[in-house]
């Protein structure tokens, strides 16, 4: 603030605080993405699991038998249309779904940053075939594109009809987001029987 009054400065002074994207209302889609920002304190370092950060939403939800827990579970089962015990164990199914043997989370994301289908057209090169991981396994990856925004969807057709209809800067990744989000299968994991 001192630096934006001196200085007649506006906004975040070494980058911005956030970005914006689409998210498809799918529950696959959804569910990683409510996922990924409830793990985040234990891919930093700071939490055991994402219950345990007391505060998210989802700790309130799972862990609180007070009011703020209760509107905390309400809000999960309008944004996905199932009793919360359901919520709760499709988004533990995902905090549950470890990278195949053999792939750590540090390829993963080098892999996932460079992906681009158009590889061949620009440069003559074969583009990559993305392998089968799902969005839910890569949820410990700090990705492009869950940091500088995209459209995030399971389906490539709403991606695109999406994309034709908004502001040419948004989101700030623009169209290689797109592709990006094809490099991982949106599709929840299958949940044991108990």
């Amino acid at each position: 603030m001192w630096y934006n009054d001196t200085y007649g400065h506006e906004g975040c002074l070494w980058q911005g605080r956030f970005y914006s994207g689409v998210v498809e209302r799918k529950r696959e889609v959804l569910a990683v993405v409510a996922a990924y920002v409830a793990y985040n304190p234990v891919k930093a370092g700071i939490a055991p699991s994402p219950d345990a950060w007391k505060w998210s939403s989802y700790s309130l939800a799972a862990n609180d038998a007070g009011e703020d827990g209760e509107r905390c579970r309400r809000m999960y089962e309008a944004m996905f249309g199932q009793p919360w015990e359901e919520v709760r164990a499709m988004l533990e199914s995902i905090y549950a779904d470890e990278l195949p043997p053999g792939v750590t989370p540090e390829e993963l994301k080098r892999w996932f940053d460079d992906y681009d289908e158009e590889t061949a057209d620009k440069e003559g090169r074969p583009a990559r075939v993305p392998p089968t991981y799902r969005a839910s396994q890569a949820i410990r990856v700090s990705m492009k594109v869950f940091k500088t925004g995209a459209y995030i969807s399971a389906d490539f057709g709403f991606l695109k009809k999406v994309r034709d209809f908004l502001p040419r800067h948004f989101p700030k990744a623009g169209r290689r987001s797109v592709k990006r989000c094809r490099a991982f299968i949106w599709e929840l994991p299958r949940r044991q029987a108990a």
